[in-house]
């Protein structure tokens, strides 16, 4: 679950403000979920996984990303798993080339929310924050 309101933090700080560059409090955050994911037998729902795939800048955290996609669709089904890897993967290369300037951190993710079962997904996740009593992040 903690991954889950990670995940949902950093999207919301970065949906926001439409921000797209380096942030301290965004960093932190990311490194604490691949260290909850690095810890996690079993973990499965994709949406996680391209929030903080998405913050992937080196190729140590792109593998290690990869990795996990990998490690959870073997214990997986979900229709949202089996496309994420090669969604990241366009997404790093269009970080890899936008040396000048900065991508819109929206138009990166619209073209992924907009598919049914990635947003089925989202809408999952969060009611599965909301019934766990979450009730958001002091943190600003």
């Amino acid at each position: 679950m903690e991954l889950l309101k990670l995940a949902a933090l950093i999207y919301l700080q970065r949906a926001s403000r439409n921000f797209s560059g380096t942030s301290p409090q965004i960093d932190a955050m990311v490194q604490k979920a691949h260290l909850i994911l690095d810890d996690l037998e079993n973990f499965n729902l994709a949406f996680p996984l391209l929030i903080i795939g998405c913050e992937a800048r080196t190729d140590k955290q792109r593998i290690s990303i990869l990795k996990h996609i990998e490690k959870a669709m073997t214990t997986s089904t979900l229709r949202s798993l089996h496309g994420l890897r090669d969604i990241l993967q366009q997404i790093w290369v269009q970080d890899d080339l936008a040396v000048d300037y900065e991508l819109d951190y929206l138009q990166r993710l619209c073209p992924v929310l907009s598919d049914v079962g990635n947003l089925s997904e989202l809408v999952h996740g969060i009611v599965l924050l909301r019934n766990s009593g979450y009730q958001g992040s002091n943190a600003d």
